[in-house]
């Protein structure tokens, strides 16, 4: 699964900026935790998923400080033949 940001047309990605604003232990469990949500998929430990409707979906991870809820929408890579 690969994680790519939301970018608005003027390039700035709101979520990098969040992730900046956090203290270290939160940045370093946030992005340790989206890493295995790359590597693992829905399989990843200490995340929660929860599907909201089709295609969209909750992310839950606990940091160091506070609780953090992301939305994603879950893309299949299609190939035509």
């Amino acid at each position: 699964m690969k994680i790519e940001f939301l970018e608005t047309p003027s390039g700035q990605v709101s979520v990098v900026d969040f992730l900046k604003s956090l203290i270290k232990k939160d940045q370093v469990i946030l992005l340790a935790a989206l890493k295995n949500v790359e590597g693992l998929g829905f399989e990843s430990p200490c995340v929660n998923f929860k599907k909201l409707s089709n295609g969209l979906w909750e992310i839950k991870i606990s940091g160091e400080t506070d609780g953090y809820t992301f939305l994603f929408r879950y893309v299949l890579d299609s190939f035509i033949s």
